[in-house]
């Protein structure tokens, strides 16, 4: 293993232990008093979910978050073999965690999306450890064509979906959301949050698809750029509308593949200019 790859490797088993440290006494309070008093929760954030106390969830964050990322920390921090393919399984674990909890709580702490950042951050240190794949030409192109079938399909919705905003500006029967959910927020009707939309996802995104066609350069980091863009739209939705609905979470996911793809786009592609070899 060289040198950076090691240095990969100890901030990822940095980053899986401090997600075991948060998850640790938060699961153990979580079971320990199923109410949630105890860590700042309310059982009625429960109201529609399959539980009816917090215990269940906690022992899941407990064993899951708490026990998994730190053996895979340990892992990590004392350089066993297979490490990286152990944090990136628990870095899974962990945005499984968060879909689940955004798609039934909502975005009610700004600890939910850093946790996801986090999450993203361990999948891409540990594929930086794991290394380039046998076969790494083939590869970065199918994650290029991957990269361009999401930012363009995500692209082109956004801005169907910020024409309907803006031509409806105060709600349509097309319109899950009404324009009284936009009460607190700053914006007197959709008009605004359309031009935002279409602009930066919309617009942002299929014009990274095009400079991945294109083949420009930095076309990775645009994708993977666009992603964030999406994910951050996503979120703040989320948040100022205090809705958590099953298309929200499908274009947070979406946004989420766009970052990886972009990233891991990039760096295979930076390994391959340097012809370096696994």
């Amino acid at each position: 293993m060289q040198g950076g790859q090691r240095r990969a490797q100890l901030v990822l088993a940095t980053l899986l232990l401090l997600v075991a440290v948060g998850a640790l006494p938060a699961g153990v309070g979580m079971v320990l008093d199923p109410s949630g008093a105890t860590v700042g929760l309310d059982v009625a954030m429960l109201s529609g979910t399959a539980f009816e106390t917090f215990a269940i969830p906690g022992v899941v964050l407990l064993l899951a978050n708490g026990v998994g990322s730190g053996v895979a920390a340990v892992a990590n921090f004392r350089g066993w073999r297979s490490a990286a393919v152990v944090g990136a399984a628990f870095a899974i674990v962990l945005l499984g965690w968060m879909f689940v909890q955004l798609a039934m709580l909502g975005v009610v702490h700004w600890l939910q999306p850093t946790l996801v950042v986090v999450g993203l951050l361990e999948l891409s240190l540990a594929s930086y450890v794991l290394g380039p794949p046998s076969r790494p030409l083939r590869w970065t192109e199918a994650l290029r064509r991957g990269a361009i079938g999401v930012a363009s399909f995500v692209g082109v919705t956004a801005i169907a979906g910020a024409i309907e905003l803006i031509v409806f500006p105060y709600g349509h029967r097309l319109l899950d959301t009404p324009v009284s959910a936009l009460e607190g927020t700053g914006f007197a009707s959709f008009t605004i949050p359309g031009v935002l939309l279409g602009v930066f996802v919309g617009i942002g995104s299929v014009a990274a698809a095009i400079a991945s066609i294109r083949r420009a350069r930095g076309s990775a980091l645009a994708i993977a750029g666009a992603g964030v863009v999406t994910c951050a739209w996503i979120v703040a939705e989320m948040y100022l509308l205090r809705t958590h609905s099953a298309i929200e979470l499908v274009y947070l996911a979406l946004g989420l593949a766009m970052v990886l793809l972009g990233l891991e786009g990039w760096r295979r592609r930076a390994s391959l200019l340097q012809g370096r070899t696994p």
